[in-house]
This record gives structure tokens, sequence and C-alpha cells, in this order.
């Protein structure tokens, strides 16, 4: 499996667990935590990637930097899904 692949299935399967949870949050259902949690901890792969590749990016400047760990750390579907064109382009093999 390629980098690419990874984030991307990495992103898709943490957003659908997480909707998962929030909708069970919703109907105030005991697995709800579970299910948040475990959107969390599969997150966790395609923010390390992106991370590694805006900081590796010799063409990115300190600021763009510091604003994709920033937008990985804190808005991470929404940072995942900017980043998503990016990443595939320079990671496809």
């Amino acid at each position: 499996m390629n980098k690419a692949t990874l984030y991307t299935t990495s992103l898709i399967v943490s957003i659908g667990v997480t909707l998962v949870g929030a909708y069970f949050k919703i109907q105030h259902l005991e697995t709800a935590r579970f299910w948040l949690s475990l959107g969390a901890i599969l997150a966790i792969p395609f923010v390390y990637l992106g991370i590694i590749d805006a900081f590796t990016d010799r063409k990115n400047e300190s600021v763009v930097k510091l604003m994709w760990g920033v937008g990985f750390i804190f808005l991470a579907w929404i940072a995942g899904f900017a980043y998503l064109g990016n990443f595939k382009k320079r990671n496809a093999a």
C-alpha cells in the first residue's frame, strides 16, 4: 500500500467512523464515546503523513509549514481534504 492510498483511506475511514459516533451521540447511545475515540485514533495516520509531507516539501516556506501543521492538528478533516490533491500528486507511485 503506497502513501497516497493510506492517506486517502485513513481520511475517509476516520470521517465515516467519527460521523457514526456523532450520530450515536445525537441519539444518546452509550457507544458514542467509543466511536468518537476510534475516529480520532484513525485520524492519526493521515495527520502524521500530511504533516510530514508538508514539512519535507522544500517549496513550502516556514509560515506555510506552520499553517499546515496547525491545520492538521486542530482542523484535521478540513486540512485533510484541502491537502489531499497535493499529497496525491507528490506521493503517487
